[in-house]
């Protein structure tokens, strides 16, 4: 990723969230500003343990192909990082989908990748911008109470009662509609919005993994949309641990007590989660998650836009984790904001629209693709690489 040919001439941006979204936002910009300020709600951990703020991290989740290719090109050290802080090496034909009993289909990830949990690559991309970019900070513990709007244009946050001022202001708050519901006050239309109903419902623990068991399977995924309606995910994370997360839609929820849990892990199609599940030592309790729908919001519709702001991430587009979707997502729309401040800058008022109109694209594209577990489709050879 090259840097910006255009001047910066002193000019900020305020990334309202250092979620892995924010951080990818705040890479982009600092070839384009000055100065680049992430505010963040959360007090932001130390170690790789689930923010408050961000409840599916606590569940399975892949890196997809091209969403690896976007952060390995931003954050060059970034594999380095994670490969030392224990990330597991994921052989590009080690990803196993079984059906139905121990029938075993091998998926081609395409390329050597690496699995770990969401907070370790998120503590990971903050790590390495925060030391290759110094044009770059972090805020935590910080609530943005408002945006500041002038003119038709925002220009700057709100934070207790004191107002800090900026070129652009790029929101990554996840679902969270706080500040698309404050313009929509202030008279601008509010994009229209479609649902997917899944109705998803998830359970995860983390248990010891035996790095001698399950030789040659990195990943494993079960589900048969044909007779179920639940499905068990099982990733190899950093500190020799599985995450397991099983999970089930039309309302029902898996369990959260150990030993219902171990028996909704048997009623699987195949025996391989439970009989981990039997042998493994428990590291954390089971933890729930639940997803009524999978969200899209139209902003390349909207035809009156205010300039200095944009939304980015899952406040566009919102999938259930287990699509595998989220990190690529934010990925690509951070792509799409780096090719329009390239042409057009970060104080132009032609930005917002640009960038909508273009992300609209991209991430409607990404929603084509089929991913192994989300909605509990069956997988195409592959699938795990696809990305635009």
């Amino acid at each position: 990723m090259g840097q910006s040919t255009g001047t910066k001439d002193g000019t900020s941006a305020i990334v309202i969230g250092s979620g892995i979204a924010g951080l990818v936002t705040a890479r982009v910009l600092s070839d384009h500003v000055d100065r680049v300020t992430i505010l963040e709600r959360d007090r932001l951990p130390d170690d790789a343990v689930a923010r408050r703020g961000a409840p599916q991290a606590r569940h399975s989740h892949l890196l997809l192909a091209a969403g690896q290719r976007l952060l390995d090109g931003w954050f060059p050290r970034l594999a380095g990082a994670l490969a030392a802080a224990g990330a597991v090496p994921l052989p590009a034909a080690d990803l196993a989908w079984q059906p139905a009993g121990d029938d075993r289909m091998r998926l081609d990830l395409g390329r050597p990748a690496m699995s770990m949990s969401q907070p370790l690559l998120e503590g990971a991309i903050r790590q390495c911008l925060l030391r290759q970019r110094t044009n770059v900070s972090i805020v935590d513990r910080t609530a943005v109470d408002g945006l500041v709007v002038a003119a038709g244009r925002v220009t700057g946050v709100r934070v207790d009662a004191v107002t800090h001022h900026a070129d652009l202001v790029v929101a990554c708050p996840g679902r969270n509609t706080q500040f698309l519901d404050q313009l929509a006050r202030l008279g601008f239309p509010a994009p229209d919005a479609s649902a997917v109903h899944v109705d998803l419902a998830y359970a995860s623990q983390v248990v010891r993994r035996d790095p001698n068991g399950l030789v040659g399977t990195a990943a494993v995924m079960l589900g048969d949309p044909s007779d179920s309606h639940r499905l068990g995910i099982m990733v190899p994370i950093e500190g020799e641990r599985w995450m397991i997360t099983l999970g089930s839609c039309d309302g029902e929820v898996p369990p959260s007590d150990p030993a219902e849990y171990g028996a909704f892990a048997r009623s699987l199609p195949s025996p391989t989660i439970a009989e981990v599940l039997a042998r493994a030592e428990p590291l954390s309790p089971v933890r729930t998650y639940r997803i009524p729908t999978d969200q899209r919001r139209h902003v390349e519709r909207l035809d009156r836009i205010p300039s200095g702001f944009l939304v980015l991430g899952d406040a566009i587009r919102s999938v259930n984790p287990t699509s595998f979707q989220g990190v690529t997502s934010a990925a690509l729309q951070a792509r799409v904001l780096s090719q329009a401040l390239d042409r057009y800058g970060a104080a132009s008022p032609e930005l917002p629209r640009v960038f909508y109109r273009q992300v609209g694209v991209v991430v409607d594209a990404l929603a084509d693709r089929r991913t192994p577990v989300g909605g509990l489709s069956s997988p195409p050879t592959g699938a795990v690489a696809d990305g635009p």
